[in-house]
Formats: structure tokens, sequence, C-alpha cells
């Protein structure tokens, strides 16, 4: 519980390379386990790919490699399979993954620098305005269609485990200076939003199947 709500800041390919594959080989076991109808060890291990998969979100709000490599590739195909096996218990992390993922990058790419002079501060230009286009808005819709439907709601939840909970004066810094506070200038902020909206296509039609498959 202290890790799923305070980790954020972190390291994206550190859960690529070390935290993903623990989940997998623990999913691995659990099959294998309730193979030989060794239930009570399968749901053991179950519960730990679950419990390991909540951690996501943590990862996922502010990471400074986001854009580095394949690091939001390998974990939007490792989201999209999970999706696919209709792993129920990881539903709600990785949908608050996703979420934060486009949410704080989309809020530091807008977001005028105090350094920054009158002249430059500006709303998205054309790019970035395709770019919300092509993330926020379709999976805002999809997502508030999702959240508000009584059989899917509880896949969001609430916000816990995010590591949202900062005090007073931490947001006195973050309102100073966003980007100094979360270490992503504007530029790799925009980044990263380019590198959402070009493996959308990886994401959007697996969480558009995830929902019509649920609220059948």
């Amino acid at each position: 519980r202290i890790f799923s709500k305070y980790v954020s800041h972190d390291s994206l390919a550190y859960w690529n390379t070390v935290l993903m594959p623990m989940a997998a080989k623990a999913q691995h076991t659990s099959e294998r386990e309730a193979s030989t109808q060794n239930d009570g060890v399968a749901k053991l291990y179950e519960l730990t790919v679950v419990r390991l998969w909540h951690l996501a979100p943590g990862f996922c709000r502010y990471p400074h490699d986001l854009s580095v490599g394949n690091n939001y590739v390998t974990f939007a195909k490792a989201v999209a399979e999970l999706w696919k096996s209709n792993k129920s218990g990881v539903l709600s992390s990785t949908c608050n993954a996703l979420r934060l993922l486009v949410d704080k990058n989309l809020w530091l790419a807008e977001v005028a620098s105090p350094a920054m002079d009158e002249d430059e501060e500006q709303v998205l230009d054309d790019d970035d305005t395709d770019i919300r286009s092509a993330t926020t808005r379709t999976t805002a819709k999809t997502l508030k269609s999702v959240r508000t439907t009584g059989t899917f709601a509880s896949i969001f939840g609430d916000d816990r485990g995010t590591g949202d909970d900062i005090d007073a004066d931490e947001k006195e810094l973050e309102e100073e200076d966003p980007h100094k506070f979360h270490g992503i200038t504007r530029e790799q902020a925009e980044q990263n939003v380019a590198v959402l909206k070009k493996y959308s296509r990886v994401i959007l039609p697996k969480l558009c199947n995830l929902f019509e498959t649920s609220t059948k």
C-alpha cells in the first residue's frame, strides 16, 4: 500500500525490466499450479500478479523516461495483452496508469513556465491540437463513458495509489514552477505526448473492446 500510494517520478524502464517480468513469472506459475489443481498456490500467485500491477500507476506518474527507447511501447503492449486476456484484477490499475500518463504529460505540455516571456506563452499549436484530438478527447470520452457505467465503474475506482497526495508546501512549489518541480521540461512533456499519440492505436481499440465486452 505504501509503494502503490507514494511511488512517483520514477523510471518506466525499471517497471518494464524488473517488476513487469516478476508479474509475468508469477502469472505463469499461477497458471501452472492451476493446471495441476493446486488452487491454493495458484490463487496466491494470482494475488501477487494483482499486487505488482497495482504499483503501475505510480511508475506512470511523471516518469522521466517515457519517450526513451521503447519504454512506452513495451508498457502499452503488455497492458493490451492483459486486457486481451481479461485479467479483471488489474483493469483498475492499468486504466489508471494510462490515464496518468496522458493527463500529467498533457498538463505539463500546456502549462506555461514562469521563466517564459509573455510573448512565448501560447496554447498548443496545430500539431499539439492533433495530439490532443488523438489521445485526450478519444480517451477521455471512452473513460468517461466507462466510469459512469455502473457495471464497469469499479474498473477505475478512485485516484488512490497515484501518488497525488502532496502537502501544502509542495503544492506551492509545484504551482510556482511545475516543470522544475516534476523534473520534466515542457519540451520533454511535448515529446511524451507525441509518443502517446503515435502509439495510441495500440491501446484505444483494446480499451473500446474492453468497454463493449464489459457492458454487454
